[in-house]
């Protein structure tokens, strides 16, 4: 190995190839060993490769760049934030909230928060409708076109699966109020629904019957389906109706069976 010796010059020397390439292997061991030193002394060498893992003296006390100066970009496998991250933009795959989510300083509406995907219970179907009603004027959602009717056709239901239910005794719990449930198509179309159409599936032989009751004399009827003949079991009835819009109706059976009905307001 040479040393700096080998490269002194004295008066008259002449300088060689020789010299030169001595010089070069000189100076490059001192470069390595420059290297080595500030490997032992700092945790990020000259060409800024981090050997160790980075640790502040104080706990929650530095930080990494200002407000002026900036780091341009940060890739990281995994951050973890106690308190928050500011920034303007959010792009991810998949993101793990363990705690409240806000939408434009509003709480995002979560599965089951206060109502879950599958629950069309009356009291939701009910909100659904008056803050629909609300916002939106009949002139404004006829603009929608014959397509969001249908599928507000098909919103405009009340259905219940598998109930076991007793002889004529009422198979919803409430009357289905033609005026209340039918104000979607009301607020859509400025026209009252005219019909109905009950669609079952009866777990046995048994007759189906329509009750009808007029709101403002309180008189009530009752017809039965498929023209007075049972509905066998597990087959699909489906029938339409006319209503008025002081209408309520409800639906029977002969016997003591489990039913599925479902009722279209249109």
């Amino acid at each position: 190995m040479p040393a700096l010796e080998d490269v002194i010059l004295r008066t008259g020397d002449p300088i060689t190839e020789n010299w030169y390439l001595t010089l070069y292997e000189i100076l490059k061991d001192m470069r390595a060993d420059i290297d080595r030193a500030l490997m032992l002394t700092s945790v990020i060498d000259y060409y800024g490769y981090v050997y160790t893992t980075l640790k502040p003296a104080e706990d929650a006390k530095f930080s990494l760049g200002t407000k002026d100066l900036r780091w341009y970009e940060v890739n990281a496998v995994k951050v973890n934030a106690d308190d928050c991250v500011n920034t303007t933009i959010v792009n991810a795959s998949i993101g793990n909230f363990s705690d409240a989510v806000l939408v434009q300083g509003r709480p995002v509406l979560k599965d089951g928060d206060p109502v879950s995907i599958y629950d069309v219970s009356d009291t939701v179907v009910e909100k659904l409708y008056n803050k629909c009603i609300a916002t939106f004027t009949p002139s404004a959602l006829l603009q929608l076109g014959s397509t969001i009717w249908g599928a507000l056709e098909t919103f405009d239901c009340r259905r219940v699966i598998k109930k076991h239910v007793l002889p004529f005794y009422d198979i919803f719990d409430e009357d289905i109020d033609i005026a209340n449930i039918g104000a979607w198509w009301l607020a859509a179309t400025g026209k009252y629904p005219t019909e109905i159409t009950v669609q079952v599936v009866p777990e046995d032989d048994v007759i189906i019957y329509i009750k009808k009751t007029d709101k403002e004399t309180n008189q009530t009827w009752f017809g039965a389906l498929n023209k007075a003949q049972p509905v066998p079991r597990l087959a699909l009835h489906k029938e339409t109706i006319r209503v008025h819009w002081n209408d309520k109706v409800n639906v029977k059976v002969n016997k003591e069976c489990d039913i599925t009905v479902e009722v279209y307001i249109h």
